[in-house]
């Protein structure tokens, strides 16, 4: 018995680009409408001038030697020929995806390989390498989507998911508040039309599934001065709270580093931002004297350090041991299995995350009558910070969805009193200080019981227990 794998193993494939090697599009152009025949030529020739690029989009492209194509198969490969030398054998398109919602990410499209070399790991050749430059690039994050080939992606590392939420370069130029709402729009009017085409024509909905794959893990931090956080996030976002005009004193705790999720990484990208700032000189960053003036033409924070030596002080903490402990968490907490892909459904996974792998002191409390009370008291004497899951909307705000939009949230802030006042949190999707109501989160933590499923395909329980 002769395996078919062994020609391959002693085939010399390379991979090249359209845009360093144009003579290739004309073969490129026959492999692709030999999987996907419903495009002219004329099209796809545009298609490939226009779109690839040494930076995204970028067409990659499989080549293997005529004399190694006909070890495999006697078939005609002329059309397919480029130089006389070198056969067209595969091809995929790497397009950027966002940097606003899902961090930095790709999709590939058009990944196909030549009909006649399949099975023989190509597919994966190919695929390896579009992670590679994809990596590259910066990406973080690859989705993809496909009607019939999902096992061989998922042996190839990708997991079900739900639709992605990608928004182009012109979101650049708006706010996080901004994107966010244009996105909750744009899911609203998605869902309404899915729905008029499975009534209308059910043969239009789409059977295609979507796929992601986790290139690297989240490790870069963003620092914010006391100031810039004070005059800047937090004013904007006690401008849009529903606090009443007034002057109150506000205790609060800077966390100066801050880190943005990549997937569903919540938990975790919270925990590594709470752990640098909570460590060394940082931890320092508790103040009771601010003040905290509403007022109709706008928010003034006052009491807040400026000066240049509590900057460097926080600076100083990058050198500190936490940077260490912080690095591979994922692959830490998946090694322990509290997590699949960096999200955490339990609380009590996220304590044991905090305390054996982070070396972070604490606590697991039950939600009493008088958690306001508890909490603030916390926070006035800067003993600590509260760790809480909510429903997020849009706009980030408490909501109540039933677990089906879960996040957690820092709270490391108190505005007046725990009646009439609102508290200051961070998560990990959002510069923006997320201020609230203690009613509003509490009420929002309450009625969380069970996972949206879309959103984790791959979790078998969907109880949470947060």
């Amino acid at each position: 018995f002769e395996s078919p794998f062994l020609p391959f193993l002693q085939m010399q494939i390379s991979f090249t680009t359209i845009h360093d090697s144009p003579n290739l599009i004309p073969p490129t152009i026959q492999l692709l409408s030999s999987e996907w025949p419903c495009k002219s030529d004329l099209t796809r020739q545009q298609w490939l001038q226009e779109s690839s690029s040494s930076s995204l989009p970028y067409h990659c492209v499989m080549l293997l030697a005529v004399s190694d194509f006909h070890k495999v198969t006697q078939e005609d490969h002329s059309t397919f020929t480029v130089d006389g030398e070198r056969v067209v054998v595969g091809h995929a398109r790497i397009s950027r995806g966002s940097t606003r919602v899902d961090m930095h990410t790709a999709v590939v499209f058009s990944v196909v390989i030549h009909r006649e070399l399949r099975g023989l790991g190509m597919g994966r050749k190919l695929m390896a390498e579009v992670e590679r430059v994809a990596m590259q690039k910066g990406i973080e994050y690859i989705f993809l989507s496909t009607p019939d080939k999902a096992p061989f992606y998922k042996k190839c590392g990708y997991m079900p998911c739900p639709v992605p939420q990608f928004t182009g370069t012109s979101c650049d130029r708006l706010t996080e508040t901004q994107v966010n709402g244009l996105v909750a729009m744009l899911q609203k009017r998605a869902a309404a039309m899915q729905k008029q085409t499975e009534v209308q024509d059910p043969s239009q909905a789409s059977d295609g599934q979507w796929l992601r794959k986790r290139l690297k893990e989240g490790d870069s931090f963003e620092y914010r001065t006391p100031s810039d956080f004070c005059t800047e996030n937090l004013s904007r976002a006690v401008s849009r709270s529903t606090l009443a005009h007034g002057c109150y004193n506000c205790c609060l705790r800077i966390l100066p580093y801050w880190q943005r999720q990549i997937g569903p990484e919540c938990g975790l990208a919270m925990l590594k931002f709470l752990t640098r700032s909570l460590a060394g000189s940082a931890a320092q960053m508790h103040f009771e004297g601010v003040k905290v003036e509403h007022t109709d033409s706008g928010v003034n924070i006052t009491g807040c350090p400026t000066n240049e030596e509590l900057v460097e002080q926080q600076q100083d903490a990058l050198c500190e041991e936490k940077e260490d402990v912080c690095h591979n968490l994922l692959e830490r907490a998946k090694a322990k299995s509290l997590t699949r892909d960096g999200e955490v459904l339990d609380i009590h996974a996220l304590a044991t995350i905090a305390t054996e792998l982070l070396q972070l002191s604490v606590e697991v409390v039950p939600i009493g009558e008088n958690a306001g009370e508890q909490f603030s008291s916390m926070l006035r004497t800067g003993n600590g910070v509260l760790v809480i899951a909510y429903d997020k909307d849009a706009n980030n705000s408490p909501a109540q969805f039933g677990g089906k939009k879960a996040h957690w949230l820092v709270i490391h802030g108190l505005v007046g009193d725990p009646q009439d006042g609102v508290v200051v949190g961070t998560h990990s999707l959002s510069r923006e200080p997320v201020v609230c109501t203690w009613g509003e989160v509490l009420q929002s933590n309450a009625q969380l019981e069970m996972l949206d499923m879309d959103r984790y395909p791959h979790v078998t329980d969907p109880k949470l227990n947060l």
